[in-house]
């Protein structure tokens, strides 16, 4: 962006990434080598490092001077609100998830029915793990995944979504000074010293 003043082929791009990674995601399972793991936290890591930045610029630059503070903090606001509604949203997925698979389990008889931990108590019986038999072991491994499975399923049509929506998004050069009101005071001296001169 710096090179080009342009932003919509960063927003594209990290789209493109984010809806990858979100779809390699859904491949993890316990046998998923330590090195694929990585790749695909690289991958995701990628993609959301070039929208976090590349949507503020495309948000600032289609504002007026006067309009770019307010449109700034709405945009850091949103953000953070929708972070919020995202963890509660995989979360609430997750859990679902993870009762729909251990009640079909129970039924199977593939975990004791002592293992019937609800997913809001998921995460806190990780530790519980290592005392069971490798057979159960094994299959509660593979509910853990499963349920996540669902999670990143869910995300990927958020961001293909956005994707598409961003194709409509106008090319907007980040090639503008900024004069807005808020500046430090000696820019704000020169730049009315310099509209004196100009008046004259």
């Amino acid at each position: 962006m710096s090179v080009t003043f342009r932003f919509r082929s960063a927003v594209w791009a990290g789209w493109i990434i984010t809806a990858i990674a979100c779809g390699l995601f859904t491949t993890l399972s316990p046998e998923t080598t330590t090195a694929m793991r990585i790749g695909f936290f690289i991958l995701m890591g990628l993609g959301t490092g070039i929208l976090f930045p590349s949507l503020q610029f495309c948000v600032q630059a289609s504002q007026t001077d006067e309009d770019v503070g307010i449109a700034a903090s709405t945009f850091t606001f949103t953000r953070s609100l929708g972070q919020t509604f995202g963890v509660a949203l995989g979360g609430t997925i997750f859990q679902n998830q993870w009762n729909k698979n251990v009640a079909a389990l129970i039924m199977e008889s593939s975990i004791p029915l002592a293992f019937r931990i609800d997913g809001r108590q998921a995460d806190g019986a990780v530790p519980l793990l290592r005392d069971l038999p490798p057979a159960v072991l094994a299959v509660v491994k593979q509910l853990y995944s499963d349920s996540l499975r669902g999670v990143w399923i869910s995300f990927i049509p958020l961001a293909v979504i956005s994707f598409i929506l961003s194709l409509f998004a106008r090319n907007i050069s980040l090639d503008k000074e900024l004069n807005s009101k808020q500046a430090f005071i000696e820019k704000k001296r020169f730049l009315e010293e310099e509209s004196q001169l100009h008046a004259f």
